[in-house]
């Protein structure tokens, strides 16, 4: 945790993807993706609407910070850990938390969405167990052409919003081929797909 925190953070970023953080591109779709194995990303993490539904998904990055999208900016947060099924009544391993801090990235801008990163403190730290843990922290940038992980409850290409935790591969672009795809892109913006 040298230096700033968003340093870290966006190496948590290049490391895995699931956050919706980097979602602008697809709206929120796993597309191509299929059911994640039960607990496969103990650092998933959901943040819930009043309403019980899926509002934004973010990652644990430390055992009191998560770390999600800055356009998922609330007074108050309902943070569900260790979730393979969001609807189920009860399943083993899991966690809520409450959350009513959170810090956005000070450069964040709505529209365009730029520097769409923020993180959110838990009223307590989660002790880390076999459904429940941190992400590793990349040291680098990810290169093109590297494939990655995305994952969450994000509405599926047929639709639907599922019930369980989806995965996707995806593979990281480079920057000009992102500009290609999405003219609207910026320096420094991840791509992938």
């Amino acid at each position: 945790t040298v230096g700033s925190p968003w340093i870290w953070v966006l190496g948590c970023l290049l490391m895995h993807f699931g956050t919706g953080a980097l979602d602008n591109l697809t709206e929120s779709l796993i597309v191509h993706g299929e059911k994640c194995l039960p607990h496969s990303q103990p650092w998933q993490v959901a943040i819930m609407r009043t309403n019980k539904k899926i509002a934004c998904s973010a990652v644990l990055v430390h055992p009191q910070w998560v770390l999600s999208a800055a356009h998922c900016h609330w007074s108050s947060y309902t943070i569900q850990l260790g979730r393979h099924n969001l609807y189920a009544k009860h399943e083993p391993g899991s966690r809520t938390i409450r959350a009513d801090f959170s810090v956005r990235h000070p450069r964040f801008t709505e529209n365009p969405k730029r520097h769409d990163i923020m993180l959110i403190k838990l009223k307590e730290p989660v002790r880390e167990s076999a459904s429940i843990c941190t992400i590793t922290m990349a040291s680098q940038c990810t290169a093109p052409g590297t494939t990655c992980v995305t994952s969450g409850w994000g509405q599926l290409a047929s639709g639907y919003f599922p019930r369980v935790l989806h995965c996707a591969n995806v593979i990281v672009e480079t920057e000009e081929q992102c500009k290609a795809f999405y003219p609207a892109s910026y320096p420094g913006i991840l791509c992938a797909g």
